[in-house]
């Protein structure tokens, strides 16, 4: 069963956010190029691997799908967890 979560229109930009402006109810989600397989990072792993300050924009391309093992061109967004 897929999750959904909600938009974040709260949320800066994602051009100038970074890890440390995530809070405990954001979501980001990963999104393959090529085959479209959607899943949830938690930023407490994120923050584990790039630090605080690293720009969410910049992490894009350390992604890698785990359907398909696509690493380029794929895209994050921020969301919020369903209450």
């Amino acid at each position: 069963m897929r999750e959904e979560y909600k938009e974040d229109y709260s949320f800066p930009p994602l051009y100038s956010a970074r890890i440390e402006d995530l809070r405990e109810w954001h979501v980001v989600v990963a999104q393959c190029h090529r085959c479209r397989h959607e899943g949830a990072v938690p930023p407490a792993r994120l923050t584990g691997r790039f630090g605080r300050h690293e720009r969410l924009l910049e992490i894009r391309r350390f992604l890698t799908c785990t359907e398909c093992g696509n690493r380029a061109m794929n895209m994050i967004s921020v969301r919020r967890q369903r209450r």
